[in-house]
């Protein structure tokens, strides 16, 4: 990469923006790659007990930043049109893990099953929402 300092402006603002772009459609790939390293369980071939003990031993990534992207391939597996939304960047990993953990508690602790059409709904509600009005939404929806 060139010398930072060197850039214009315009270039500089272009390249941060092509490369965030670039960002979110690499994420999705993961995500969709990570849904296959599951269905065959390569993960433990590798060694590992989990899909989550892969990610963060196995990939270098942060316990949190590891189940935000598991959470959201299983939500994204359920619903593979929320690939577009985080590629626009209307998603992010944050808001799709969190309505992901959002659904499985509410199953676990209430036995409230989500249809994939009201998961849908829920992923609507919290599109182009930050992570803070995407909590609210679903703290308003169940305390």
């Amino acid at each position: 990469m060139q010398n930072i300092k060197s850039l214009s402006d315009t270039t500089l603002l272009s390249k941060i923006q092509a490369l965030a772009d670039e960002e979110r459609k690499l994420t999705t790939q993961i995500l969709e790659l990570l849904r296959e390293v599951e269905h065959r369980r390569l993960y433990a071939q590798q060694g590992f007990s989990t899909l989550f003990e892969y990610v963060v031993k196995g990939l270098g990534y942060s316990e949190a930043s590891a189940a935000r992207r598991i959470n959201s391939m299983r939500l994204l597996k359920e619903l593979p049109d929320l690939k577009d939304s985080i590629e626009k960047g209307s998603l992010n990993l944050s808001t799709v893990s969190t309505v992901q953990s959002f659904i499985k508690r509410e199953e676990k602790e209430k036995g409230r099953i989500y249809t994939t059409e009201q998961k849908r709904e829920l992923i609507g509600q919290i599109e182009n929402c930050s992570q803070r009005e995407c909590e609210k939404i679903l703290m308003g929806i169940s305390p």
